[in-house]
């Protein structure tokens, strides 16, 4: 699988910080949840959403995960990208703007490891593998 394989044609999708209620990631959990990707639900607070049960953490999920999407707040964010990078996840995506105090943690964080990356922020970036160049 190359690197942007993915993002195009993931076995398995963790989304995290998945949403039933009309909030910032509803849109997207319904969307791959209803779609032929496999799709697991991560959730701190919900046991199951649209009919999905969930996880509270992403390295509790049992297989492998090519893609994460993070749909959560910047005051988690980095802990999540830890997860992500202990479970082995192949590819990251960062849904949110993440404020600018935390982006050079998670892009260093990131750039240590051997993956591609999506990281948005007022301007979108798209850093990918090991080399960690960036695109504005």
């Amino acid at each position: 699988m190359s690197d942007m394989d993915v993002f195009f044609h993931p076995k398995a999708i963790a989304i995290i910080g998945a949403s039933d209620s009309f909030k910032f990631g509803y849109t997207t959990t319904k969307y791959l949840l209803a779609s032929k990707f496999k799709t697991f639900p991560v959730n701190i607070k919900k046991k199951e959403i649209h009919g999905h049960n969930t996880y509270k953490n992403i390295k509790e999920i049992p297989e492998e995960i090519d893609l994460a999407i993070i749909l959560v707040g910047n005051e988690i964010v980095l802990q999540t990208v830890r997860d992500c990078i202990e479970k082995g996840v192949k590819g990251i995506i960062i849904e949110k703007p993440v404020r600018r105090y935390a982006m050079p943690m998670s892009q260093n964080l990131l750039s240590r490891k051997s993956f591609t990356y999506v990281f948005p922020t007022e301007s979108p970036v798209i850093c990918t593998g090991p080399a960690f160049r960036c695109m504005d």
